[in-house]
């Protein structure tokens, strides 16, 4: 049988000892100290800030449960995606073993609420045809779009043949633009009237 997770807090509280940090429980939760008066070095400060109550209920011989991995299991999938991303490093940058990684994970996500809130959504630039077709760019839609435009306007004026794409199309034909900024309003100007310098 594999060691569990109450093996591997136990194994780490141990391993300080050879770092002269000592644990002592404190309010139900681990706190590390030094046996010469030195200050804790900030790597086991910070790993038992996310698992100090774990910890003590390893070092007192308790179990620590599932209760974190049913919170883990409730979260939306991008917060799942930075959990597992922080396990990964803790894994093999830090070197801890796999479930103590994945709960020091969980500590990381929980200690920063900030980071749990949705990814905002990208922004979004909407714009119209005259004959009433509607679409939206995202921001990374736009700049391949402004490449492929500024391109087309750069021909057009110096005389040369200029390649309807897509995007050129697409611009020539709006009408009008929400959310958009001034570069997307000058851009229609500009493909719209290729030959007009002053667009």
């Amino acid at each position: 049988m594999g060691r569990t997770l109450e093996d591997e807090l136990r194994a780490f509280v141990r391993s300080l000892e050879t770092r002269r940090v000592h644990v002592r429980i404190e309010g139900g939760r681990a706190v590390p100290f030094s046996v010469d008066g030195r200050e804790v070095p900030a790597d086991v400060a910070e790993t038992l800030s996310l698992v100090g109550e774990e910890a003590a209920l390893a070092i007192e011989g308790r179990e620590v449960g599932d209760g974190w991995r049913s919170r883990v299991a409730s979260w939306p999938p991008w917060v799942r995606e930075l959990w597992e991303e922080r396990a990964a490093i803790r894994e093999f940058d830090g070197l801890f073993p796999r479930a103590l990684a994945e709960l020091l994970a969980h500590g990381d996500v929980m200690s920063r609420p900030g980071r749990r809130e949705p990814p905002p959504e990208p922004h979004t630039f909407r714009a119209t045809a005259a004959d009433g077709e509607t679409w939206a760019w995202t921001a990374d839609e736009m700049f391949a779009a402004l490449d492929e435009a500024f391109g087309y306007v750069a021909q057009v004026r110096q005389g040369e043949p200029a390649e309807d794409t897509e995007a050129v199309q697409r611009l020539r034909d709006v009408v009008s633009v929400e959310a958009g900024p001034g570069a997307l309003s000058r851009l229609v100007c500009m493909v719209g009237e290729a030959a007009e310098p002053e667009c």
